[in-house]
Parts: C-alpha cells; structure tokens; sequence
C-alpha cells in the first residue's frame, strides 16, 4: 500500500465558499460557514482522505481567512494568516465566486499568484447558481491573468464536481508518510472547535445587527465522569452598547445561540454537551496579536507560535509560545513560564482561570507572575516560596478629588 500525503493551501477573496469546499473534501464539518464576509479569522488545517486502488491518500487543506483589503490589525492579521497558508504547498487552489461579473476585487491576489512556484489551480465555485456562458468567460479572462495549471468547475453546497477536484488533488500530493492520524479531521483541538461552532451560530442568529469585531473565547473544557462534556465559553464583545444585542430580550437571544451550538456540537462529538455561555466586554480583545509580531520580529515566524482561543498559528515545537491565559498549553513542559496581569486573580469572570494559573503553571527553571501590587497578599498565601520583586512606577497615581481639568498639574492624566 502506497501512501502519499502533501499540502493544499486554500485562498480567495471573502465569502467565495472556502471554508464549504474544504468541509466538502473533508466530508464533515471543520470550518464554520457564514453568509458573513471574512467568517474565517486563522488558518485552519482540514484533512481529507482519498483511497484510489492501492494508494491512499492525506490531503490536508489550509482554509485560509479571506483576502482583501486590510484596514484595522485585526485585519492585517487575518491577511498575513491567508498567505502563511499559501507558503510551501504543494498546490494552491484559488477560489472564485463564479456568480460575480466584476472580477477586478481579485486583482491584488491574481497579481500575488502570478510568479509563485506552486502549482496553481483555479476553481470556480457556486457554478449552481450561474449560466455556462459566463463560466467560460470568466474561466478565459482568469487564465489570461495567471498561468494556472487547471480549472475546475464546482459548487461546493452541492459537492457537484467535488469529488473530481479531490481525486485531482490527491493524484498531485508527493509520496510520504501521513502527517495525522487516520481518524483525525482538523488540527484544531475540540475545545478550539467547539469555539468556532459557536462562533458561527453568533453570526447566523445576530447576521447584521452584531458588527465584526466580535469572538467567543473558550474558557473550559471538562470530560465528565458519564462521558458527556461540560464547555464553559465566552462571547467577547468590543462595546458595552453590543452586550443587549447578544443577550436578547430576557436573554432569549443567548440563550437561542446557546441551544444551536450545543444541538451541533452534541452531533459533531457523538457525546451528550452542557454548554455554558456569557457574554463579556473587552475592547482591545482584536489586538492580541500584536504581542505575537514583536515577539516574530525578534526571533523569527519558524520559532514562535500564538495560541488564542480565536486562533493557532506556528508549529507545537515553537521554541517561544505567546497565549491567552485560557489557551495556554499547559500539557507542555517549558523552561521559562511567564503569566501578566496576574492581579486578575480577584476579577469576577476570568479569576479563576488566573487563580488556577497562579497555583499551577510552573516553568521548569523558573516562573514570572507580573502584575500589580494588589495581588501581593494573595501570592504570600498561596505560593510562600515565591521571591517578590517591586519595580518602581513610571507615574505616581493620587486622588484629586473635585477640581476643574484647567487647575491639574501640566501631564495629568485623568483616569
């Protein structure tokens, strides 16, 4: 028995059916859909099989976020994540809304794709819903623009012309080992799916009314003893304004976000699911990855990696690893382990986690909390052995109680 294995780099501008092409090849859902645009935030590895006589077959699919015209970090981000994909695949599959007259939205991409090495192959999707002449045209116009190898046409709602493009693909994947196990079909964990399916029924139920910037954040993720599973998670909003538009009235809204997801979940795992969701106000919850890039511009992309519970991005051998607190990858035994704003120990909705943290995440050799003064009663309590070292304040903070901003001292800062 022959086994090959290789890399397929999905791209496209948004809402070209990506993330349903890949759950197609794969057979199963991995990657969440949305009539939303720019639905897929990271890149996420789908893996498909494809057994043909005596030869079998790992496809694994990197459905990248959408390409276009980055305007905030979070943007920037989601850009960057969409060509990390395309890097060192052994085909690069560029998907096109076939419904669409005006192509000229994908020429920044058709330029990108022009001199790459890899080979290119272009599919144009939805083809159930568009005439055959315009198919032709587009195909033509497309083929002029960048020398692709091959064409194909497919719905990928429908699977029509699906399985031809996957026996397609697994005929050019290289001969090797496989790199997941038989039984694997994404190289998100449960808990980081679980996240994303919810996510999704986020975007179903609210469709416009809630705006983009918003994620759901897993918190837990618990085995019970009766083999079901308990998911404790968070849906991160940027304003104060948003929280009654998710909760509905008597939270019937959250509470009807809640019942899809569990339904989905319970279906997706084999396995009965108690869902618990709430909602919490972070605004700065898109720039978490602007850690990450100092970090990568110090010390290069191959030896980091980000772990969020929006998102994964790097190798599990990352020499430097930058984490939410709730993603921290706690299995994984580190020399050097650092935990900022451990003074949230004492907040009311993420204490736990932190507290947890505080007792056991350990380095190796040595362990860094960082955070405020406050937590210094705690920390002596509970870790006694822990060396306290106090670092001056660059400012000195006093209540000034009521007086006019005109007769503060020059420099203040009003908090």
């Amino acid at each position: 028995m022959t086994e090959r294995c290789g890399l397929v780099a999905v791209i496209g501008a948004p809402n070209a059916g990506k993330s349903t092409l890949v759950n197609a090849l794969v057979g199963q859902k991995v990657a969440i859909v949305s009539a939303k645009a720019q639905t897929t935030r990271a890149r996420l590895m789908g893996i498909a099989l494809e057994d043909s006589g005596d030869t079998r077959t790992q496809i694994i699919l990197a459905d990248t976020p959408g390409i276009f015209a980055p305007k905030r970090r979070l943007d920037r981000a989601m850009v960057a994540a969409a060509w990390d994909g395309a890097q060192e695949a052994d085909a690069i599959l560029l998907v096109v809304d076939s419904r669409k007259k005006k192509r000229d939205y994908l020429a920044d991409i058709l330029e990108s794709l022009k001199n790459r090495p890899e080979r290119k192959i272009l599919v144009l999707n939805k083809v159930d819903e568009t005439p055959k002449e315009p198919l032709l045209v587009a195909a033509e116009e497309l083929t002029a623009a960048v020398p692709f190898d091959e064409v194909f046409f497919i719905s990928a709602l429908t699977a029509d012309g699906v399985p031809e493009l996957k026996a397609r693909l697994a005929a050019l994947m290289p001969e090797g080992p496989w790199h997941y196990p038989e039984d694997q079909v994404s190289d998100a964990s449960e808990r980081l799916l679980a996240a994303e399916i919810t996510r999704e029924q986020v975007y179903r139920q609210l469709h416009d009314e809630l705006p983009y910037d918003s994620t759901v954040r897993p918190e837990s993720y618990t085995a019970r003893k009766d083999g079901s599973v308990e998911i404790h998670q968070q849906i991160v909003i940027a304003r104060e304004s948003q929280k009654s538009i998710v909760l509905g009235k008597r939270g019937a809204k959250i509470k009807a976000i809640g019942e899809a997801a569990r339904k989905e979940l319970a279906e997706l795992l084999g396995v009965k699911v108690h869902l618990f969701i709430h909602v919490k106000v972070d605004e700065n919850w898109a720039d978490a990855r602007e850690i990450y890039d100092r970090v990568v511009a110090l010390k290069g992309a191959e030896a980091v990696a980000l772990i969020t519970g929006e998102e994964k991005i790097g190798s599990d051998q990352a020499r430097y690893v930058v984490a939410t607190v709730e993603a921290m990858p706690l299995q994984r035994r580190v020399s050097f382990l650092a935990v900022d704003e451990i003074q949230l120990c004492a907040d009311y909705e993420r204490g736990h986690i932190f507290t947890d943290r505080l007792l056991h995440a350990r380095g190796l050799d040595e362990t860094m909390l960082l955070g405020s003064d406050t937590i210094r009663p705690i920390l002596r309590l509970l870790v006694p052995e822990a060396e306290i070292v106090t670092r001056p304040r660059f400012s000195v903070l006093r209540h000034a109680g009521h007086v006019k901003p005109t007769r503060l001292p020059r420099r203040s800062a009003i908090v």
